[in-house]
């Protein structure tokens, strides 16, 4: 949290559409802060609820966000995706469609097969969205 007044300043300074955010110390309780730091910006945000301690604070495991501009709110489509760590949006207009996908991969101290288990599951998922893409 004590990061957001940089994030707002890089996002006006840069002149930030949509930015994604991994962030582990991202608690359900205050998820939807991201809706609210900037009048601007709308996010769409997953957590995990944890009994992870560390110094006396929880955390989770993989929380995720993508923040983007109001302007922008007319071309969004979230995306549903069965993991705690993957969010996807997908932003379309007459001419094009993009997909935006926030990962937070597990860390080192995790087994191979856990990363590997969410790389497939996005890559399942990002194939219906593609095919999905290109039919329409």
């Amino acid at each position: 949290m004590t990061g957001i007044p940089y994030l707002i300043e890089l996002l006006h300074e840069q002149s930030i559409g949509i930015c994604g955010i991994s962030e582990h110390w991202l608690q359900p309780s205050n998820a939807n802060i991201l809706n609210s730091i900037d009048g601007d910006y709308v996010s769409y945000t997953k957590t995990v609820c944890s009994s992870n301690q560390l110094n006396g604070r929880s955390y989770g495991m993989g929380d995720v966000s993508i923040i983007w501009k109001k302007s922008l709110e007319k071309y969004i489509q979230t995306i549903e995706i069965d993991s705690d760590r993957i969010i996807a949006i997908k932003v379309c207009n007459s001419n094009i469609s993009i997909l935006v996908v926030q990962i937070y991969l597990p860390s080192s101290n995790h087994s191979l097969a856990e990363c590997k288990d969410e790389v497939d599951l996005m890559d399942i998922r990002m194939n219906i969205d593609v095919v999905k893409l290109n039919s329409s």
